[in-house]
């Protein structure tokens, strides 16, 4: 199996602050990798410059996927638009059209596990696992094979949270994509992912990678 992305002494500083002192790290394709470490070690910096929203002081990244989606703990959603509407837009830049982005967006809030019903609501209407399921399903509909998920079941309590595992990790099985995942929960990085990656203290490090027992939503 070769790698969707590989980082070989990735290096960041905000400012005269440095962040990540020098990161290596390889992401199998086709499963799911956690990062775990310390609250303000950088994992967030580091899953925005896998994204390519910042760009690293120094190092080598290489990227084996062709379209990353992230997902964030905030669903982030536009308060003004439907559910269809808010997985709908994540179409418009890609210039498809209005008909075909509902149609697609009405078909991935389906796979979430979204009635119809629910599709038409706002976000102030819909509860906080809905919402984040609304989420996950504007960063699945413009078919990424990378995942980036960035503490995105942290606000959920344990049932829910346990149900958008086994959500995610079936997506990921049925579609192949890569999903790269932080989490602080040990339970929940075992659970969902196939290799743990475990980052020091800022400015960080990887200080060892594990490969889990199995990865099972229901676990």
């Amino acid at each position: 199996m070769s790698d969707a992305l590989i980082l070989d002494g990735v290096r960041f500083s905000y400012g005269d602050v440095p962040v990540l002192a020098g990161i290596d790290l390889a992401v199998p394709e086709r499963g799911i990798t956690t990062l775990m470490g310390p609250s303000g070690c950088g994992k967030s910096t580091l899953l925005a410059i896998v994204a390519g929203l910042l760009q690293p002081d120094a190092g080598r990244i290489e990227r084996g996927f062709q379209r990353a989606a992230i997902m964030f703990q905030d669903p982030l959603l536009l308060p003004w638009r439907t559910a269809l509407a808010n997985v709908g837009f994540a179409l418009k830049a890609d210039g498809v059209p209005a008909a075909e982005r509902r149609k697609r967006a009405g078909e991935m809030l389906s796979s979430v596990g979204l009635s119809a019903a629910d599709t038409e609501k706002y976000p102030r209407q819909l509860s906080g696992g809905m919402r984040q399921r609304v989420a996950l399903a504007r960063a699945l509909v413009t078919e990424p094979d990378f995942l980036i998920l960035d503490e995105p079941f942290s606000s959920l309590d344990g049932d829910l949270a346990r149900q958008m595992h086994s959500l995610v990790r079936g997506i990921v099985e049925a579609r192949g994509v890569t999903a790269l995942v932080v989490t602080h929960d040990d339970r929940e990085a075992t659970r969902i992912s196939e290799r743990i990656a475990t980052l020091s203290p800022a400015p960080a490090e990887v200080t060892g990678v594990e490969d889990t027992p199995g990865a099972s939503g229901g676990r």
